[in-house]
C-alpha cells in the first residue's frame, strides 16, 4: 500500500465525463506506472467516506478525479479523519469539472495525461485550507473549504446550479443563465463583518472570503488570494445596480472589478458573517444554508501536488 493512489472518481462530474472518460484515466495512470485503487462515487457526500474510509485503511495518497465539489469531499475527508495529520497526506487532482476552479490557480492542466504526468513528477507544495462554523436546523456544523467561500448573490446562483445537476444548466451557459435569472431577484443584506478585530457594517450584493484566485467558472474573484500565506482575502461587493453589474461582467474574469467603487477588499486570518436577511454560502460550490458563518483560515493544512 506505500505509495499506492487512492482514486476516488466522480462519475457525474463535468455533465458525466466522470464515467465517460474514467477507462481512458484509468489507462493514462497504467502507463505512467502510478500504482492505484479505486472507487466511484454514488451520490453527494459519498467521497467524504471512501476518502475518509481509505486513509483509516493506510492510504495517504489521494488523486480526486472529479471537479470542486468531489474535490471539496476530499479536504473535507482529509481534515477530519484522525490517522495522519493533514499535511501527511498528498492530494492531487485530475480535473473533469464544469467549473474547474481550484486547478486555475496553480495551473494544473485539463488534458488528462498532462495532469497525470505533474502527478508523476511529485512537486508537493504546502496549501492553506478555510474553515467555517455555521447553524443549520439549530444544529452547529463545520465545513472545510479549499478554495473560496462565496456569499449573497454567489452563493444563491450556486444553488440554482446545484439544484439542476446533473443536466445541461450545470454546464458554462447553465451557469451564466443562472446568474442572469438570479440576478433580477438578488436583493442586499445588512452585514456585520468582524475581520480579525475591525468591524464594519456595509449593505452587501455579494461577498467572497477565501484562499485561491478563482470560483464561477472562471471568474477571478478575489485576485491578490495566495495559497499559502495563512490569511483570507475577502472581497465585498455592496449596493450596486443591476444595469451596472450586467455591464461589468466581464472584469470578474480578469480581476479589474477591485477598481469599481462599489468593491472593497480585505485580508483576515478570521472572519464572522452576521447579516440581515441571512446570507447563504457556497464552499467550493457546495451550497450551505443560510446562517451566521465564522471562517478562519488554516495555515498550512494540506499538501498538494502542482505543476
Amino acid at each position: 500500500m506505500k505509495g499506492e493512489w487512492f482514486v476516488v472518481v466522480n462519475p457525474n462530474a463535468g455533465n458525466g465525463k466522470g464515467k465517460k472518460d474514467w477507462k481512458q484515466i484509468s489507462a493514462l495512470l497504467d502507463n505512467a506506472g502510478l500504482q492505484h485503487t479505486n472507487i466511484v462515487t454514488e451520490h453527494q457526500g459519498h467521497a467524504i467516506k471512501l476518502v475518509r474510509r481509505y486513509i483509516d485503511m493506510g492510504f495517504s495518497r489521494i488523486i480526486v478525479v472529479g471537479g470542486d465539489g468531489t474535490l471539496n469531499e476530499a479536504v473535507n475527508a482529509i481534515l477530519t479523519q484522525r490517522k495522519y495529520y493533514s499535511h501527511e497526506i498528498e492530494l492531487a487532482m485530475i480535473p473533469v469539472g464544469t467549473g474547474n476552479d481550484w486547478v486555475r490557480t496553480h495551473n494544473i492542466p485539463t488534458d488528462y495525461a498532462n495532469a497525470i504526468e505533474v502527478i508523476k513528477a511529485g512537486k508537493i507544495v504546502k496549501h492553506d485550507a478555510g474553515k467555517v462554523l455555521y447553524t443549520n436546523e439549530g444544529i452547529e456544523k463545520t465545513r472545510y473549504f479549499i478554495n473560496i467561500a462565496g456569499m449573497g448573490f454567489d452563493a444563491a446562483v450556486a444553488l440554482k446550479v446545484n439544484l439542476q445537476k446533473p443536466s445541461s444548466r450545470s454546464s458554462e451557459m447553465g451557469y451564466f443563465y443562472h446568474i442572469f435569472t438570479t440576478l433580477l431577484q438578488h436583493t442586499t443584506s445588512n452585514v456585520k463583518l468582524t475581520l480579525d478585530d475591525k468591524i464594519i457594517e456595509r449593505e452587501i450584493f455579494t461577498m467572497a472570503a477565501g484562499i485561491c484566485k478563482y470560483n464561477g467558472g472562471g471568474m477571478k474573484q478575489l485576485p491578490n488570494a495566495l495559497f499559502n500565506d495563512g490569511l483570507l482575502d475577502v472581497t465585498v461587493i455592496g449596493k450596486v445596480s443591476k444595469s451596472r453589474i450586467i455591464m461589468n461582467v466581464k472584469k470578474l474574469f480578469d480581476g479589474s472589478f477591485l477598481a469599481m467603487k462599489e468593491v472593497e477588499s480585505f485580508t483576515c486570518k478570521h472572519l464572522i458573517v452576521e447579516s440581515d436577511p441571512l446570507f447563504g454560502m457556497e464552499a467550493d460550490g457546495e451550497s450551505i444554508s443560510p446562517s451566521r458563518f465564522e471562517i478562519q483560515i488554516l495555515p498550512y493544512a494540506l499538501s498538494v501536488v502542482v505543476p
